[in-house]
């Protein structure tokens, strides 16, 4: 393997290729399927912003050009809850169970974080549970 050395930046910075953002990033939400008010609005555990690239398998079903990578999200949901394991569904209750790959990036607007109810590690799936949430990192 060779190992290419740069003496000065802009040389490096010609072997980089450029990736352009949109320029207004979108966001996606993050919610707590237990915590449903009366309007339907939702508990928003965290809201990522969509700056992962989606496959050109994805990029045929949507129209969005960039999501958030599945593992980022579901270690933000799990340090949220407490270090508690879950997962993601499409909706707060009876919603599709997001099955997925690691590094697949996730597009939709909103997702709702589930946690599982026992040592066996089964899901908790009615969406009417509230479990526990991390309230502030600056203790």
């Amino acid at each position: 393997m060779s190992v290419q050395t740069f003496s000065h930046y802009t040389d490096w910075h010609q072997h980089v290729t450029p990736v352009s953002y949109p320029v207004v990033c979108r966001r996606i939400k993050f919610c707590h399927p237990g915590y449903l008010d009366a309007d339907r609005r939702e508990n928003v555990l965290l809201r990522l912003p969509a700056v992962d690239q989606l496959s050109p398998q994805q990029l045929s079903v949507t129209n969005s050009d960039f999501g958030v990578q599945f593992g980022v999200a579901i270690t933000a949901c799990r340090i949220i809850a407490c270090s508690r394991d879950g997962f993601l569904t499409e909706g707060a209750r009876n919603g599709t169970k997001v099955d997925t790959t690691w590094d697949l990036v996730l597009f939709a607007d909103k997702y709702f974080f589930h946690v599982t109810n026992n040592l066996e590690g089964e899901p908790q799936f009615d969406g009417y549970t509230r479990y526990a949430v991390c309230p502030s990192f600056r203790d």
